[in-house]
């Protein structure tokens, strides 16, 4: 069972890849209430647009999944991070202007996506840089602050 868990093997990537997906629907959501306001947020809520910030979640996951934020061997750093986020919404991006421009009525609001975008991509740095920092734990090394304060 270790070794199915392991960091490369797939079914590592969809479990981390299907506990960061609330995230990502959160930050959907919390964009869409903010942007819309009181007034608007219970069309949101109907079936339809229940649909459309699920669609809008399911596809900035999917890129995270496809920048490979999940993938333990090619993000080693805060570097590689931050790249396969910003990457992951860049994709985001493209696909959802061609689905918005494809089908202008699965637009949730105006603004609601690039605020969704950057409340997903900093909710994901979070959740990667918590997971890393226990993984780190788990294995018996120091946090990347406990390492830079006993070098000193």
């Amino acid at each position: 069972m270790k070794q199915a868990l392991s960091h490369g093997s797939p079914r590592r990537r969809i479990s981390l890849a299907l506990s960061d997906a609330p995230l990502t629907l959160a930050a959907v959501t919390a964009a869409a209430r903010f942007r819309l306001g009181a007034e608007s947020w219970n069309a949101t809520l109907s079936l339809e647009g229940a649909c459309r910030v699920v669609l809008l979640a399911a596809i900035l996951q999917a890129c995270f999944v496809a920048a490979g934020l999940y993938d333990a061997r090619r993000i080693s750093d805060s570097q590689g991070r931050i790249t396969a986020i910003l990457l992951a919404l860049g994709s985001a991006s493209i696909i959802m202007a061609f689905v918005y421009f494809g089908w202008p009525n699965l637009m949730i609001g105006r603004g609601v996506f690039m605020i969704a975008a950057v409340l997903a991509g900093l909710l994901m740095l979070l959740s990667s840089l918590v997971r890393t920092s226990r993984e780190r734990r788990s294995a018996g090394l120091p946090d990347a602050g406990q390492a830079a304060v006993s070098s000193r």
